[in-house]
């Protein structure tokens, strides 16, 4: 994926929904996220990104039970 509407057609397609409307709210999303990380990157700190690491961890642990 190299686009950040291929990303948000395939998040939408792995939480089985593919709405037009579900899609533009995912894009909405990954462009927030975006700012934040590209905020984070300019001033030298890893916030976001340690944060969404964090979490896919615990998440990762949740769906191997």
């Amino acid at each position: 994926m190299k686009t950040i509407n291929a990303l948000a057609k395939h998040l939408a397609s792995l939480e089985g929904k593919k709405s037009q409307a579900r899609i533009h709210d995912i894009r909405e999303i990954l462009g927030i996220l975006s700012d934040l990380t590209y905020r984070d990157a300019i001033i030298c700190t890893l916030n976001t990104y340690a944060i969404l690491l964090e979490n896919g961890h615990r998440r990762s642990k949740r769906r191997k039970k």
